[in-house]
């Protein structure tokens, strides 16, 4: 069974002047970093609706430009080739980060 398949992200749209911003942060992730104050995200700019990890990237090509945050968004975006290993950062002890730019 692929565990995968049940993950969920915190999935949020933006229209900034005339450009489509998607951003992606996985579930757990985002829930427990705003509960603990260690490092926060931006409800405002991510948040939004939950949905599968799945369905999250496959609208990705949508966007022009996307942020992910989380090691199981992050991991599955670089599985289906639509980001590149050299593209991931660490913003934290086991937070990934990765943008992509659909110009």
């Amino acid at each position: 069974m692929n565990n995968n398949l049940s993950a969920q992200v915190y999935m949020r749209t933006h229209n900034i002047n005339g450009k489509f911003i998607i951003t992606l942060c996985d579930k757990e992730l985002f829930e427990n970093m705003n509960m603990r104050n260690k490092l926060k995200l931006n409800t405002n700019y991510f948040g939004g609706e939950i949905v599968d990890v799945d369905f999250a990237l496959d609208n990705i090509k949508i966007g022009d430009f996307v942020t992910l945050v989380g090691p199981t968004v992050v991991k599955q975006a670089l599985r289906r080739g639509l980001i590149k290993k050299r593209a991931i950062i660490h913003i934290a002890k086991n937070i990934e980060y990765a943008e992509v730019y659909n110009l």
